[in-house]
């Protein structure tokens, strides 16, 4: 898949009736590097790690409409993101990899009911590929049909999320992206990289194990191994002796509410979660009760305090600012750091 919108996956004909009448998943991809000819599925903004849910911008675990009536859960566990609705249709994906996961019922079953690049559910690994006019990709080895073939799945820019025009004004195909590859000259070095994979075809190496997959498989992602490492060399993750991970030092925890730079946090600086099971950061201050409380975090604990009836009170957010109101006199500001 390229960087253009895509229908992941879509009723083959109208809608379905009942609960699923509503059912589509529309994707994005993004380049995971400038010479990647792989990229990431983007529903969330996965480089930046921003989530957003019905344009408003949210931190993880998200419950809508809250914790107790459950419709849409969206989780992240410093590795991949899922978004699950109440009928159990999930969608789960990191950096590289994006899966679908719907229930196994007549209303989903059969190679005619679901169409889009996730493929149907009829138990036959070798019809998920398909154009958008029913036509089944006979040769898997073929990949530049392959390409063309989940390009017609493509949704117009301006359409993709329902009339919402996204900030992109172009976008690159499947197929163009294949051509478009920069990384020719890291091929050998690559190919070198991944030969652990194509050994498993003789039974030999670290992936001996694998040999019963067959040399089809194994040359298949033999060569999926060489495109992403030709893309991005840090997918030689061999290479490092350490990497990132989610354990922090004793008495720091991990500060989930700012995704796109995970870092570790003490205790005092943690965020909290508020009645509806929706999380805040250490620094937030919101308004409830119809702004009769205001409410902020301490020590990873949710504090809820009575607003003066004298006063009246208007939170900016973006300013991280809380402005008092005197009735009916003058305002002052006052900054967060000397109110909570």
């Amino acid at each position: 898949m390229g960087t253009c919108p895509y229908k992941f996956s879509t009723p083959c004909t109208g809608s379905f009736s009942g609960d699923y009448s509503s059912f589509t998943v529309r994707v994005r991809n993004a380049l995971h590097s400038p010479n990647a000819s792989v990229s990431w599925t983007v529903h969330i903004q996965y480089p930046t790690r921003k989530i957003f849910f019905n344009k408003q911008l949210i931190k993880t675990p998200y419950r809508w409409p809250n914790v107790s009536s459950v419709l849409i859960s969206i989780d992240y566990d410093g590795s991949k993101f899922s978004v699950t609705n109440a009928d159990t249709v999930q969608v789960t994906f990191d950096q590289a990899n994006a899966c679908l996961r719907v229930p196994d019922i007549p209303e989903f079953q059969g190679n005619q009911t679901l169409c889009g690049s996730a493929g149907n559910l009829d138990g036959n690994p070798y019809d998920d590929i398909a154009d958008i006019n029913g036509t089944y990709l006979v040769n898997y080895n073929d990949t530049d049909t392959m390409l063309k073939m989940i390009d017609t799945w493509r949704v117009p820019l301006n359409e993709w999320l329902y009339g919402a025009p996204y900030d992109d004004i172009s976008c690159m195909s499947g197929y163009d992206m294949r051509g478009a590859n920069q990384c020719r000259e890291q091929q050998n070095h690559a190919q070198q990289g991944c030969l652990p994979i194509r050994q498993a075809s003789g039974g030999t190496g670290i992936f001996e194990a694998c040999k019963d997959m067959g040399p089809g498989v194994i040359q298949k992602y033999y060569d999926d191994c060489v495109m992403d490492v030709c893309s991005d060399e840090t997918f030689l993750c061999a290479e490092f002796g350490c990497s990132d991970g989610c354990t922090c030092n004793p008495n720091y925890v991990m500060d989930m509410t700012h995704l796109e730079q995970l870092t570790c946090i003490l205790i005092t600086e943690c965020g909290c979660t508020d009645e509806f099971g929706q999380p805040h950061s250490a620094h937030d201050v919101w308004l409830t009760d119809s702004c009769q409380l205001y409410n902020y975090c301490s020590n990873g604990t949710h504090i809820e305090k009575v607003v003066l009836t004298k006063y009246s009170y208007l939170w900016e957010p973006e300013r991280r600012q809380l402005w008092t109101f005197r009735k009916p006199r003058d305002h002052e500001t006052r900054n967060i750091s000397e109110i909570v």
